[in-house]
């Protein structure tokens, strides 16, 4: 699966006044992350509820203009992992 890409977000004509205000996100990760995120978006995607209203769901919105969320979603990828393995560390009891 790849990526999301501009041409994949149901945009409709009442978002095309944002889309001008708003620039498309830059996603700042590599493949693995990109693929990640592409299937988180697919899982949580609720287009197909929304598309009537004339707009893009919630997730697909994040995803394509909001990048502090999206450089937020790399960084804690890159960085949960220690903080994760702290947490479920067992140490032994003196």
């Amino acid at each position: 699966m790849r990526a999301p890409v501009p041409g994949d977000l149901p945009l409709m004509a009442a978002q095309t006044e944002r889309d001008m205000k708003h620039p498309l996100a830059i996603f700042h990760g590599n493949d693995s992350e990109s693929r990640a995120l592409a299937d988180a978006v697919a899982h949580y995607c609720t287009c197909a509820s929304t598309r009537l209203a004339g707009q893009a769901c919630p997730v697909h919105t994040m995803a394509a203009f909001d990048q502090r969320a999206v450089d937020g979603l790399v960084f804690v990828r890159r960085t949960v992992a220690p903080y994760v393995r702290a947490e479920w560390r067992v140490t032994a009891k003196a």
